[in-house]
């Protein structure tokens, strides 16, 4: 007699199962049923932006930056897209963000690909200069064109690390091949790469379904539900979030999207003068970097460090702003460029929260240059991580350094020597052999005490000491 033995596994199999369906109580882990259509709530559905990325990769922190310009432009009150990026041998790479490359045969780096469709390889640029808005546009146009055949309702829990997704089908799926896939990211973290990126955007841990994701077979109106464990371990569970979304495998289309933050509370901004990005102007001898935060909740400590860049400045003070004052603590170290305040009750609003005194050494050129963090933390009154958003000049951001007018014998400082030029040429006006252009700083034509008493505001002993009181 001939035994099959392929039939035999697959019926050994089935009777396995149904033991197990019987007796313990065992049931799948997902269930599919008609809509009732009032307990179903669509979650945001952003456009997925995805990026794939590598700390040995030049040019890929500069798609970070247009990336985080892009969100700076079009992410207000909602989501317009969500960006996720995948990591390629470096030390945020896992299994499934090296693999995830070969859904799209990724060859090139950076490469970031919206809706699963529209592939951007390299940095955008025009005539030669970065232009991000290249992102911008395309991902605005896709969000306004976007298909999806289903909503999606996500929800999860980070103590449980746990997430519950329903997929509510607008159409039969057919034969078309749709995949469930997931991601879950961290945001800001903080890792030193060897292309000089500090801070990593949106960076996927984990991928619950896999790297392709895990088929669906659904038609009109019905739902597909799941409850789903997660593994991951950090203090930062407030930078974190899951998106879950619908491919096709044949076309690679993203045709349905959700995003949930674990974010419990506001992110708070936090940044250097002004809340935007580009090249901020200062000019040589000592000025002012004031870093403050916009919507802190429950702030308790600050902490930051700063990459070295002794060719173009140096750090000389640092003082809390005058909100500040009795309500925290702070302490500077010189040596390893570190400030940290400590407020003695948590702090809620927005405010400067100190001046950093810098002696700008040198012209930048036209470029500018870095003044970038390399080390970042903002923690609540347990210790954990808050919220934020961060804008760092580095990269597409910095300070441009140009001459100082107030340095008038150009030797780096503002001091008394500045002063005697413009007593030398006190009392002149123009078309007086001895007036100086240079020392009419108010632009009316003649050298006098105002011109005087606004140099003699500007001496670096003088801003040294407003540190030190």
């Amino acid at each position: 007699m001939k035994i099959n033995f392929k039939k035999s596994v697959g019926l050994f199999v089935i009777c396995v199962l149904t033991f197990i369906c019987a007796f313990t109580g065992f049931e799948p882990s997902y269930k599919v049923y008609a809509a009732d259509g009032d307990d179903f709530i669509p979650s945001p559905s952003p456009v997925i932006v995805e990026q794939f990325t590598g700390g040995w990769c030049g040019a890929c922190p500069y798609a970070s930056a247009g990336i985080h310009y892009s969100q700076m432009v079009l992410n207000g009150e909602e989501d317009v897209f969500v960006h996720l990026a995948y990591h390629y041998r470096d030390s945020l790479a896992t299994a499934d963000t090296e693999k995830r490359a070969g859904q799209y045969d990724i060859t090139a780096y950076p490469t970031v690909i919206i809706g699963g469709l529209t592939k951007m390889i390299g940095v955008p640029s025009k005539d030669g200069y970065l232009d991000f808005d290249q992102y911008v546009e395309v991902i605005r146009e896709y969000s306004m064109n976007k298909s999806t055949v289903a909503d999606i309702e996500l929800v999860a829990d980070f103590d449980s690390h746990s997430f519950n997704v329903k997929v509510k089908a607008k159409e039969d799926f057919g034969k078309r091949k749709i995949n469930i896939v997931a991601a879950i990211y961290q945001d800001w973290v903080n890792c030193q790469l060897k292309n000089g990126a500090s801070f990593n955007r949106n960076t996927v841990r984990k991928m619950p379904y896999g790297v392709s994701g895990k088929p669906i077979k659904l038609k009109a109106d019905q739902i597909y539900e799941e409850t789903r464990k997660f593994v991951l371990t950090t203090r930062a569970s407030e930078q974190c979030g899951i998106v879950v979304f619908l491919q096709d495998q044949d076309t690679q289309e993203i045709v349905g999207s959700a995003l949930y933050k674990f974010a419990t509370k506001k992110t708070a901004l936090f940044y250097w003068n002004v809340p935007q990005m580009g090249n901020q102007e200062k000019n040589t001898c000592l000025g002012t970097m004031t870093f403050k935060v916009i919507n802190a909740t429950d702030l308790k400590k600050v902490y930051i460090k700063l990459h070295k860049v002794d060719e173009y400045f140096s750090l000389k003070a640092v003082a809390l702003s005058k909100a500040l004052k009795d309500k925290a603590t702070i302490d500077f170290n010189a040596r390893k460029w570190e400030v940290t305040v400590e407020f003695n009750e948590p702090f809620n609003g927005s405010a400067d929260i100190f001046n950093l005194l810098v002696n700008f050494k040198k012209e930048s050129g036209d470029y500018g240059i870095v003044f970038k963090l390399i080390q970042f933390m903002a923690s609540d009154s347990s210790k954990n991580s808050v919220p934020f958003e961060l804008i760092d000049l580095s990269f597409f951001s910095g300070v441009h350094i140009s001459p100082n007018p107030y340095d008038l014998d150009e030797n780096g400082t503002i001091d008394e020597n500045d002063v005697i030029v413009v007593e030398k040429a006190f009392g002149t006006e123009k078309g007086d052999k001895e007036f100086k252009k240079q020392c009419d700083f108010n632009k009316d034509r003649r050298i006098d005490l105002e011109d005087l008493n606004e140099l003699m505001h500007k001496e670096g002993w003088r801003i040294l000491k407003e540190y030190q009181d």
